[in-house]
């Protein structure tokens, strides 16, 4: 009885360990494609910043983001007028990027022309419990940007 006891634990141990793992290189390819990106004008520029360690916030709150710019802006996101990128703050080459926007820790950022808006503390607030909410604050920032 014993063994088998010793034998759940070990095999819990290591389910356990896997899956904490999975959150930890949650790496898609707008990551690698951002890891050179500028700035641009007269485009709607939607940025989730991460690290390479995730959890499962931090994955909701990018994928929540996404689905909700693609259901809201399907057509502006084709055309490129609006864009969304993932970038992985812990790749060296991205380091310009950080320093230009003052970037430290997970955000998301929504940038027009000259115009940011951090929506960071609602999008953490709202991404597991309420992504509504956060499809909701998504638009009026890129409302009031593309009706000024």
């Amino acid at each position: 009885m014993k063994k088998i006891t010793n034998i759940t634990l070990i095999v819990f141990i290591i389910c356990t360990i896997f899956s904490c793992n999975d959150n930890k290189t949650n790496e898609n390819s707008n990551s690698d494609v951002a890891k050179n990106y500028e700035l641009k004008q007269d485009v709607v520029q939607v940025l989730y910043f991460h690290t390479t360690h995730r959890c499962n916030t931090c994955n909701t709150v990018e994928a929540v983001t996404k689905k909700s710019l693609e259901e809201l802006y399907s057509e502006k996101m084709k055309t490129e007028d609006i864009i969304f990128k993932t970038i992985n703050m812990d790749n060296n080459e991205v380091e310009e990027l950080l320093n230009k926007l003052d970037i430290s820790e997970q955000t998301l950022l929504i940038l027009f022309n000259d115009k940011k808006n951090d929506l960071t503390d609602k999008a953490f607030l709202y991404a597991t419990t309420t992504p509504g909410k956060l499809k909701n604050e998504i638009q009026s920032v890129i409302d009031g940007f593309l009706n000024k």
